[in-house]
């Protein structure tokens, strides 16, 4: 199943709102936005592991 930017960008902005708040700042929420709209899900997911 192919996802589109949004959908993956909304994903990556769910997983966000779940983190607890002394993990997010400007950096993350940038380098988020910036890997879930490249086609690379995996990578933005992978990232996302890693912070948490």
């Amino acid at each position: 199943m192919k996802q589109t930017k949004e959908q993956k960008l909304l994903l990556a902005l769910d997983i966000l709102r779940k983190m607890p708040s002394e993990k997010i700042d400007i950096v993350n929420i940038f380098s988020l936005g910036l890997m879930a709209s490249n086609s690379n899900f995996e990578e933005t997911c992978q990232y996302i592991k890693e912070i948490v």
